[in-house]
């Protein structure tokens, strides 16, 4: 029951990230530990123990910690797959100080840093496009709906032509 509660909670996290695509029969229980936790910074689930205390949970199969977790991410996966896209880019790496001694890691973090902000501005950016464009399904049942007002007209103009050919000064008024 273990392995399977550790399989399904893998699938659900390899849903969110690449980084979850990894067979937990042939990865160590200490890896997958230290990998499940790492991620729940993303996700904002809120775990009190540390990653010696989730691999025994992992182990035993702790209900405890699957069902709630499960739910967790399950209920906001939408939102949680987005977190898991954008921390790719904008989890801040860890440099130790002393490095930022040598100019040229100083430069490139700064490169860091800027790129960053860039694809913050451009996702938003997309985000924002996104968001005010029609799906192509809206687009096609509204130009499908022009389409049937327009015959609708041509229609109108026909008969009204009919109509008004009867009368005699027909040409004069047509043109």
């Amino acid at each position: 029951m273990s392995s399977e509660l550790l399989e399904l909670l893998n699938d659900v996290l390899k849903n969110l990230s690449s980084e979850h695509d990894v067979d937990v029969r042939n990865e160590g229980i200490e890896n997958t530990a230290m990998r499940i936790f790492r991620t729940f910074a993303i996700l904002k689930f809120d775990y009190q123990g540390d990653p010696q205390q989730l691999q025994n949970s992992l182990q035993s199969g702790d209900r405890e910690l699957f069902y709630p977790l499960l739910s967790h991410i399950l209920s906001k996966l939408p939102d949680l797959r987005k977190r898991a896209y954008l921390a790719k880019f904008l989890t801040p790496i860890d440099v130790p100080e002393e490095m930022f001694a040598d100019p040229d890691i100083m430069e490139k973090f700064q490169q860091y840093k800027d790129l960053q902000e860039q694809f913050k501005i451009t996702h938003k950016e997309t985000e924002r496009i996104r968001g005010t464009s029609l799906q192509p399904t809206e687009l096609k049942r509204e130009v499908s709906q022009l389409e049937e007002e327009k015959s609708q007209l041509k229609t109108k103009i026909n008969k009204l032509e009919q109509r008004l050919k009867k009368n005699e000064n027909f040409n004069e008024l047509y043109e």
